[in-house]
């Protein structure tokens, strides 16, 4: 597809990467770019989980599937500081967190009462 061959070409002669692109072509049909500050694989993560939640809320079980995720990305705070990371490092990103799938389902007292699209992400 055409974000694979786009990633391919910036890759300016590095063959690892432009055999490792080349190869995803075939398996995929484009790709989004994110910011490759530390945090990429995460963003690039739940990016796909809210658009597969927001494209999945007409089938049948998506408004369960997203109030499953709703329930794990509140409870997260708790898990991840029983793990060992300090709450004070990680409290600002779970709250964020708890407030994007709130606008995903339109629960978000700051949003506009409505479902968001795919688009809006």
């Amino acid at each position: 597809g055409g974000g694979c061959e786009a990633a391919a070409a910036a890759a300016s002669g590095d063959r690892s990467f432009l055999r490792g692109a080349r190869y995803l072509s075939t398996k995929y049909g484009g790709m989004r770019r994110v910011r490759g500050d530390g945090n990429c694989y995460y963003r690039a993560f739940l990016y796909s989980v809210c658009e597969s939640a927001l494209l999945g809320l007409a089938e049948t079980g998506g408004k369960e599937e997203l109030e499953r995720l709703k329930g794990l990305a509140k409870n997260s705070l708790d898990e991840v500081t029983k793990h060992g990371y300090d709450r004070s490092a990680v409290e600002m990103f779970h709250d964020e967190l708890v407030e994007l799938f709130g606008f995903l389902d339109g629960s978000d007292p700051g949003g506009n009462g409505h479902p968001a699209s795919p688009e809006s992400l």
